[in-house]
């Protein structure tokens, strides 16, 4: 399968087989999502030796993250699902940063992306990538607030967590970097791959991105 994520300033592309990464791709360029996605898929399916058509199933980051960044890897899923006739699976890209933090089943994790305009996107899940608190948007200064809302101890990761301060009482701050930093897309391959198992794929038309907020550009208004 091929999985995708574009939802922060990172894109990464992963090829995955039976659970195993066969090749990964990613860059570091923001503003050049569009620009540089097709060429990392390219650089991965070159490093497998695979043809685009042995793909068995798309896996993709949905967000929260980048508003444009988010719409540029849905896009892309979508057109080669289509064109591949091939199922989509999308995954919520905080989801993905709190599975990779690899927690005991009854933990509870939170993943935080940098929102912009001194806000973050947060959500909360156990251990096991189950949701216990939706995504959602805070200030950065009312994180701390917001956790210790959750009632019970947490482990918190993204690399924005490391520029909150003191976050509270019950709350420990995973900095080492990994998947867990930033979304990745070798683990939404693998949520991807167990959702499409537990209930099926997702209607290539209904599909929408997780914006949480609404997107800071909007249609110009009619005179």
């Amino acid at each position: 399968m091929l999985a995708l994520d574009t939802s922060t300033r990172c894109g990464s592309v992963a090829l995955v087989e039976d659970g195993r990464l066969v090749a990964s791709a990613r860059h570091d360029v923001p503003s050049e999502h569009a620009e540089r996605l097709m060429g990392l898929v390219d650089q991965a399916f070159a490093e497998a030796g695979w043809a685009k058509a042995s793909v068995d199933l798309i896996g993709c980051g949905l967000g929260p993250g980048s508003f444009t960044g988010v719409r540029v890897a849905l896009a892309t899923a979508k057109g080669m699902a289509l064109g591949l006739g091939v199922p989509l699976v999308g995954v919520g890209s905080l989801r993905a940063m709190a599975v990779a933090a690899a927690q005991p089943p009854d933990a509870l994790v939170v993943a935080l992306i940098d929102a912009r305009k001194d806000e973050v996107f947060w959500a909360a899940y156990d251990g096991g990538g189950g949701e216990c608190h939706p995504p959602a948007h805070v200030r950065r200064g009312e994180v701390a607030r917001a956790l210790a809302a959750l009632g019970r101890p947490c482990v918190v990761v993204g690399e924005v967590a490391g520029e909150l301060g003191d976050l509270g009482a019950g709350v420990s701050v995973l900095t080492e970097g990994g998947a867990h930093a930033l979304p990745d897309a070798a683990t939404i391959a693998r949520i991807a791959a167990e959702l499409l198992a537990l209930r099926g794929a997702d209607d290539l038309d209904a599909l929408e991105p997780c914006y949480v907020r609404p997107p800071d550009i909007h249609p110009p208004r009619a005179p």
